[in-house]
């Protein structure tokens, strides 16, 4: 008995390890696929750019062309169908390791939402023959996360269409149930087998059955990772989700979430020091005979040739494919605008920049930066070592011109501000100060600070400390300050005195001769005048 147990014991702890080293070599191998599908992504975004670029110069030349823009509709469409694609990818591996925030709360239309989503499905609806209803009351309003509840709502309904047969039934519904609002997406279909209901929002099994064909050819394939990231989205917004099917007859997801608390939280809208807007350009006055120059820094020929292309009827551009040819291009014109990519041979972008901002030559050119590399951590390390814009792949050429501009002019401003007489002065106090008077009464502070304790700290000894005569301390106090220098002293004093009571545990006679006053009547007098109460009352209230 003893033999037996204690084999039956070393078996169960065998069994354990070995099914611990399976989880871990199937989290190892999760990794490695995400981390490849990750990469690969991030080579598309460079491809993807240049596309759409082309399509964007395109369009705008074949506007009285009807025909022709047909296609370039439909190029911008797949385009678009692609980036979304990709972004799924990267949202799935943002998923993963916690980067999505979904706790900004604000109260919404559901109808308005599921509204907006569903009008991109009624052309294949219609192609297919496909029944398509929708039951959303008109003032159905509920507390969620905007960017998660259109993400849920778009990854069902495509998973509905993907699986529902030429002339089948998708209905979507939304409505209040036992106060959490319950939102349903319903298709006809081959249904889902009960037994793998469960992996279909397993995040290991996701990519073990990536499908490559649809039940029609009018929809896009989809890669299996919508419903992973709708799982854990719901589950972000403290709901849950649960399905109903039959084998061969329909399934049906459900999804619950409860009311919450609006709690918006501080959104990060200081990626650039500039407003973004697409469609707004702010464009410096330039003629044929004084275009500025910008650099473009990118390894890739096509996105060097789309951007120039875009900028050369207002610039002149220059180019380069490493940073060592930027580098000597700056050394020999200094351009007024630099863009640049962070992924290059050798030298990156990022040391590019830093590059740049150590030099006092060049740390005034204003950097926009355009990457594939569009996590809010690469963001904000880009801004941070000192880009001044922060663009992803596949950006927009206009929204780039407008940012561009932007830039330019606020330079262009700030250059005609410091060689203005006003940039002399500063406020204090509510008022101008010029900043020689700055400086003067910056000295007079330093002069008090260090002889405070003594007695005879009066004018005369400023005066004699500054080089001049007390007639003319007087003359330049009465310019600058409404106070005289007696009178400055003394506030001076009586400020530093309450500073020592509220920070320091020194008893009021020791800060009395800390601050150069001898007669402690006179003291206790002029505080109660200036502030109201004793120091003591002072000290407890403070």
């Amino acid at each position: 008995m003893i033999i037996y147990f204690i084999r039956k014991r070393i078996i169960n702890k065998n069994q354990q390890l070995a099914q611990r080293i399976k989880e871990e070599q199937k989290e190892k191998l999760l990794e490695s696929k995400l981390n490849f599908f990750t990469n690969v992504t991030h080579e598309f975004c460079t491809p993807l750019t240049v596309i759409k670029g082309v399509s964007e110069y395109i369009e705008k030349s074949v506007e009285s062309d009807e025909n022709l823009k047909k296609y370039t509709d439909v190029l911008r469409d797949n385009v678009t169908n692609l980036n979304n694609l990709i972004q799924e990818i990267l949202d799935f591996r943002k998923m993963e390791e916690g980067q999505i925030n979904f706790s900004d709360i604000e109260e919404v239309s559901i109808f308005d939402l599921v509204d907006k989503q569903v009008k991109w499905f009624i052309p294949i609806a219609e192609q297919n023959n496909i029944q398509l209803k929708v039951s959303v009351p008109q003032e159905l309003n509920w507390n969620t996360n905007v960017l998660g509840f259109n993400r849920v709502l778009v990854n069902l309904i495509s998973n509905a269409f993907k699986y529902t047969t030429q002339g089948g039934i998708v209905e979507i519904s939304a409505t209040i149930v036992k106060e959490r609002l319950e939102l349903r997406v319903y298709n006809t279909g081959q249904g889902i087998e009960e037994s793998k209901i469960p992996q279909i929002f397993d995040r290991y099994g996701v990519l073990e059955n990536i499908e490559t064909s649809n039940s029609y050819s009018s929809m896009t394939s989809r890669n299996g990772l919508g419903l992973s990231i709708s799982h854990d989205i719901i589950q972000s917004l403290k709901g849950k989700i649960t399905v109903r099917s039959e084998v061969d007859k329909y399934a049906e997801f459900i999804v619950t979430l409860p009311y919450l608390p609006v709690a918006r939280t501080e959104k990060e809208e200081n990626k650039a020091d500039i407003p973004i807007e697409e469609g707004i350009d702010f464009i410096p006055e330039t003629n044929a005979d004084n275009k500025k120059t910008v650099l473009v820094v990118d390894d890739n020929k096509d996105i060097v040739w789309l951007i120039t292309n875009a900028l050369s009827d207002t610039y002149i551009v220059k180019s380069a494919y490493t940073v060592e040819e930027a580098l000597k291009i700056i050394s020999s014109q200094t351009p007024a605008l630099i863009i640049t990519d962070i992924m290059m041979p050798n030298v990156d972008g990022l040391e590019f920049i830093r590059l740049l901002k150590e030099d006092k030559f060049s740390k005034h050119i204003p950097i926009i930066v355009i990457s594939a590399k569009i996590t809010e951590k690469d963001q904000s390390e880009g801004l941070d070592i000192g880009a001044d814009a922060y663009l992803t792949k596949p950006f927009s050429t206009t929204v780039l011109r407008s940012v561009m501009n932007r830039l330019l002019t606020v330079k262009d401003e700030l250059k005609d501000y410091y060689y203005s007489p006003e940039s002399a002065y500063n406020y204090s106090e509510g008022q101008l100060i010029h900043q020689e008077d700055k400086a003067f009464m910056d000295s007079v502070v330093a002069i008090i600070s260090e002889n405070l304790e003594q007695e005879n700290l009066r004018p005369e000894f400023i005066a004699e400390k500054l080089n001049m005569n007390t007639r003319n301390l007087y003359r330049r106090f009465k310019k600058i300050s409404a106070l005289s220098p007696n009178d400055f002293i003394k506030d001076y004093r009586f400020t530093y005195a309450s500073k020592l009571l509220v920070t320091t545990s020194l008893t009021i006679q020791e800060i009395i001769y800390k601050v150069g006053i001898t007669n402690k009547s006179y003291f206790y007098r002029e505080f109660l005048k200036k502030y109201n109460m004793t120091p003591k009352e002072y000290r407890s209230n403070k």
